[in-house]
């Protein structure tokens, strides 16, 4: 009986050694697929990091640009407006000093005050 069952062991112990290398094989493929695609997915996940970066530079850049041209936009306005303020108190001034009821400041004045008064 035991001359029987070594024939029968030596071809089942050959299977199992070629099962064991194919499913090596297989793993260190598979391995080996798994790594490529993850470094493709990181390659690809850094190069839009770095085009969003770019976009992100970008867009402030220009913002930073709008913010200044408003800013002196903003300052011109407010320059403009306080000369015309101080040449507006000017005229009032001048007008009480002269004490006149005559004359062009006086005149712009007198509409002014009709204007804002609602006649």
């Amino acid at each position: 009986m035991p001359t029987r069952l070594c024939p029968l062991t030596e071809p089942t112990n050959k299977v199992l050694q070629e099962n064991r290398e194919r499913f090596s094989r297989i793993m260190t493929s598979s391995f080996s697929a798994m790594e490529v695609k993850i470094k493709d997915v990181l390659k690809t996940q850094c190069e839009q990091r770095h085009k969003l970066c770019q976009d992100y530079f970008l867009q402030f850049t220009n913002l930073n640009r709008k913010l200044t041209s408003d800013a002196y936009k903003l300052k011109k306005q407010a320059e403009t407006l306080s000369v015309s303020i101080r040449l507006s108190f000017k005229g009032v001034h001048f007008l009480s000093i002269r004490g006149s009821n005559r004359g062009f400041l006086h005149q712009v004045w007198r509409e002014g005050q009709h204007m804002s008064s609602g006649r």
